[in-house]
């Protein structure tokens, strides 16, 4: 594994480790590193600076509060570490699009950032690129014919795709 990988994933571990309390100061003394280098180093492997991305895991974090407890939205932006229940509100608009009592009141589909690992990280020529996404899907229910392939078949005949195409026109 190279360097920049190596640093990356270890402050990814510190972060996950400190979260939701956690400062690019905190993370760059436990690493080693100055906390403009880091950030660069950071933001060149992964697109987003530390605290972009620490404010993204928070916010990833605090959707099941949202959506599984009656917790008020003032206290959850203090759980998950923000200071002001508007500072919360306002990033999770910048994040998802919708405030957060309105995704209580209507669950959609959103697209979150997932903890960065080491396969989600892709050398190339030395370099990095960055790639990885989740989304999160309120509970849904889909009806049609169950078919069930074996891997084989959907690697190698490509049946689950012929099958999508048939379930979903052009």
């Amino acid at each position: 594994m190279n360097d920049i990988k190596k640093y990356v994933l270890e402050v990814v571990e510190e972060i996950e480790r400190s979260l939701p309390c956690v400062t690019l100061d905190d993370i760059s003394s436990r690493v080693f590193l100055s906390k403009y280098h880091l950030d660069r180093v950071f933001k060149a492997a992964t697109g987003k600076s530390v605290m972009e991305y620490v404010r993204a895991r928070r916010l990833a974090a605090s959707l099941d509060d949202l959506l599984h407890t009656g917790t008020r939205v003032m206290d959850i932006a203090g759980k998950y570490g923000f200071g002001y229940e508007t500072s919360y509100i306002r990033a999770f608009k910048r994040e998802f699009g919708v405030s957060p009592t309105r995704f209580r009141k209507q669950p959609l589909a959103l697209k979150i950032t997932s903890k960065i690992t080491e396969s989600s990280l892709h050398s190339i020529l030395g370099g990095l690129v960055f790639r990885p996404f989740s989304v999160f899907r309120p509970a849904f229910r889909l009806a049609g014919i169950l078919t069930r392939l074996s891997i084989d078949e959907s690697r190698f005949d490509h049946a689950a795709a012929n099958l999508a195409k048939d379930f979903f026109p052009p």
